[in-house]
């Protein structure tokens, strides 16, 4: 039952974040289009493209986080020892585990806050550009705490960061 609603929730994800880019390169395309063609442009597709562009990168970073695609320095980490390399990487996990949670709880004080606030052009609620970032930082909050369980069953050998 869980396993179906992670994948659920993982597809969502992909679909959230190649709907967003595709939105986005079409309103930045049809901006650029007018703008070369009649020398003005849409205010309303600048406000669409920005709010596109939050929910792409960050929704689309917790695929990436979950996987351990984010950057990372592994050169000093590969010259220690294993039990070191692996304490480290407990460490890590515990520290970005935090900052999730803490970036979570700001990014809701955030959202609600931008509710009384409007843009400027399509009078929508900041809240629909807020919103991603309470998603995405609750989403790699989950997955910190799946990655340090996975780190701490692997034992005192090499961590499982790729």
């Amino acid at each position: 039952m869980i396993q179906k609603l992670i994948a659920k929730e993982r597809k969502a994800e992909k679909v959230v974040s190649i709907f967003s880019f595709a939105m986005m390169t079409i309103l930045v395309s049809i901006n650029v289009a007018l703008r070369y063609a009649f020398g003005k442009s849409l205010v309303f597709t600048e406000e669409l493209s920005y709010v596109f562009f939050n929910w792409f990168v960050l929704i689309g970073v917790c695929n990436i986080f979950r996987n351990r695609g984010l950057v990372a320095v592994d050169a000093i980490v590969g010259m220690m020892p294993k039990v070191v390399a692996w304490a480290d990487g407990i460490l890590v996990d515990v520290v970005v585990l935090g900052t999730n949670i803490v970036l979570t709880y700001l990014s809701v004080k955030l959202s609600i806050t931008g509710f009384s606030r409007k843009t400027p052009a399509l009078m929508l609620p900041y809240t629909i550009m807020y919103i991603p970032a309470v998603i995405s930082f609750f989403t790699m909050s989950i997955s910190s705490v799946s990655l340090l369980i996975e780190d701490l069953k692997s034992g005192k050998g090499e961590p499982q960061h790729d």
